[in-house]
């Protein structure tokens, strides 16, 4: 209702809440459940508000007709339904409304893994932690044994997870548990995953002496045309600009940035690349690239991803010395970070902003790097580059 307050929202809360009854009740009991002319309240009142061409219609008349079928009805239709309203609520941009029928979508069908899932990922994004953490565990019951491929997806929902609280030692073993999975099931796009997140963590931890082989072996299981090869290449492009390793990082971010077609992933790959450029003294890279990111950043709803798109600009535009703009977006991070309990963007933009206070710039403090681990740094730029141009 919050989402959509007008008639469509009415329609369906209630529609959404049929369906919450009609799950939980035990199925001999469906019959009867409703009163004896819900359904055609429920036809009426669409009817009156939506067009039948409207993209809601359909589905909510399949809904209504719950009120009537009872213990009947087709479970399958009824999850269709449900998804296809799931579906329509993202592309309107109602990420709370397509959480509430993807988990009723699960809740009709308890038995299915990848529903757990995808509630568990959206419940998680939506910043409610335990309650994601509960349909990530559930989704391991579900998949053990039967379907390994959700089974690792639970275990790297979970590791992000707990990244994202800054558990980074459990963080750690749930990633190394979804490896070792992927791996004995031959499931080589799910270790290239599985040692992309590895990366991730060990970028956060003390010991980094795995660090870029995580990087390179992901890169390897991943191949050229994988989906996830834009996200692996900002990653380690983003550990580098944490390092003050500008030179590094530039060539990647700009090789990443055509990449990103969804309006969150491009408004973090912009703001990445103001932050290296601005701290590699690139003034015109730095202007183009943060003006693009505050654009993106528009169009954005106050969810997941949010939060660090902002603080990386804050940080940008701290290195580029412009403290008003920095101290707007760190604050503002701040804020969604709190609200949606990401510790990790709390905890960096809380520092920064201490040292916007203090110095007015963030300093780099950059871990001692091997000749060894310079030497695979240096093949990494190159093969990444090379990746994402072709």
């Amino acid at each position: 209702m919050r989402e959509l307050p007008d008639a469509r929202g009415v329609l369906l809360w209630g529609a959404l809440r049929d369906v919450l009854c009609w799950a939980a009740a035990p199925p001999r009991t469906r019959t009867g459940l409703f009163a004896a002319d819900g359904s055609t309240i429920r036809v009426r009142e669409i009817r009156t508000h939506l067009e039948s061409s409207d993209d809601l219609a359909v589905p909510l008349l399949t809904l209504a007709m719950l009120t009537e079928e009872g213990d009947s009805a087709d479970t399958a239709r009824v999850v269709h339904a449900c998804r296809r309203l799931a579906r329509w609520a993202e592309a309107c941009g109602a990420p709370g409304t397509r959480l509430a029928f993807t988990q009723a979508a699960a809740l009709v069908r308890p038995e299915d893994a990848s529903l757990a899932l995808e509630t568990a990922q959206l419940v998680r994004d939506s910043g409610d932690a335990a309650r994601a953490e509960t349909w990530f565990r559930r989704t391991i019951k579900l998949a053990r044994n039967r379907d390994w491929a959700n089974y690792v997806w639970a275990y790297i929902g979970l590791a992000v997870l707990y990244r994202r609280l800054g558990n980074l030692p459990a963080a750690m073993a749930l990633a190394g548990r979804a490896l070792r999975t992927a791996t004995r099931h031959a499931l080589p796009a799910l270790e290239g995953t599985a040692l992309h997140h590895l990366f991730v963590i060990s970028s956060d931890a003390p010991d980094t002496t795995k660090l870029y082989g995580y990087a390179s072996a992901a890169l390897k299981a991943y191949g050229q045309d994988h989906p996830r090869l834009f996200a692996l290449a900002h990653d380690v492009a983003v550990y580098w600009t944490d390092q003050g390793r500008y030179a590094w990082a530039l060539p990647v971010l700009e090789a990443v940035v055509p990449d990103a077609s969804d309006p969150s992933l491009r408004a973090l790959a912009y703001a990445s690349l103001a932050r290296a450029a601005a701290g590699a003294g690139a003034a015109e890279v730095y202007d183009r690239a943060a003006r693009h990111a505050w654009g993106f950043l528009d169009l954005l709803p106050t969810g997941a991803g949010r939060g660090e798109v902002l603080m990386t600009l804050g940080r940008a535009a701290a290195l580029a010395g412009e403290i008003d703009r920095a101290e707007e977006a760190l604050n503002a991070a701040l804020r969604i970070s709190a609200q949606r309990g990401e510790a990790q963007v709390r905890m960096i933009a809380e520092r920064e902003l201490q040292t916007l206070h203090d110095q007015h710039r963030e300093i780099p403090v950059r871990r001692v790097e091997t000749v060894s681990a310079v030497q695979q740094a240096e093949r990494l730029v190159v093969d990444l580059t090379t990746s994402l141009v072709g």
